[in-house]
């Protein structure tokens, strides 16, 4: 009897153990993984990132803009180390047409600065291979040989006198006036301005047109 009784002691402590342990498990939270554990952190970086881009000011954009730098080159095979000369040519001939297909004046992005982040995204995008900050200070280092600034008279009559000579050759131009293409080109539209006619051709315009061609042929 004593013997049975020991058994059913034992049997019954096993079994309150047991139950302690399960209501342990249920209590206590399941381990997030690490896969979850990001997905988590990137909503709320994305969220706060959200609250501050609705609120006044620029701060908010910056911020969105970091963050757009940083998940833009995230599993990219992106090129590292120093630029050689065939590549430095090339990108810094991308960031030109670049900077024309966007319609914006070196001067601008120069002054602005990293303010125009959204652009060294877009223009990284374009590039392809190399991260948005390498191309941001190599681009930099190598454009910013041209003066900036408002135009001065004498500025606008050599841009004149030049395109007299070059036409619309804008990187010649550039060489020589010591501002860059861009803004020589934009500079010589807002002079412009009026002019020129636009609309369609008048019966005498054309005449006068054809007249002048034969006479160059001639």
């Amino acid at each position: 009897k004593k013997k049975r009784k020991y058994e059913q002691e034992q049997e019954h402590e096993a079994v309150t153990k047991r139950k302690k342990k399960k209501s342990k498990r249920e209590r206590t939270p399941e381990p997030i993984s690490k896969g979850h554990a990001a997905s988590k952190e990137t909503v709320g970086t994305e969220s706060c990132g959200a609250a501050r881009s609705k609120g006044s000011g620029g701060g908010g954009g910056l911020q969105k803009n970091r963050e757009s730098w940083k998940s833009w080159q995230e599993g990219r095979d992106l090129r590292t180390g120093a630029f050689s000369a065939a590549e430095s040519q090339r990108v810094v001939s991308k960031f030109h047409t670049f900077l024309e297909m966007k319609c914006v004046t070196l001067e601008t992005i120069i002054e602005d600065g990293r303010k125009n982040r959204g652009f060294w995204l877009e223009f990284a995008d374009f590039v392809g291979d190399r991260t948005i900050r390498s191309l941001y200070n190599h681009v930099l280092r190598h454009v910013q040989n041209h003066k900036t600034g408002a135009w001065t008279e004498d500025e606008w009559l050599s841009l004149k006198k030049l395109h007299e000579v070059h036409g619309p050759a804008w990187k010649q131009i550039s060489s020589e006036i010591r501002r860059s293409a861009e803004s020589c080109k934009c500079r010589w539209r807002k002079g412009s301005e009026g002019q020129y006619q636009r609309g369609k051709w008048s019966q005498d315009e054309e005449a006068l047109l054809l007249l002048a061609v034969q006479e160059v042929a001639c």
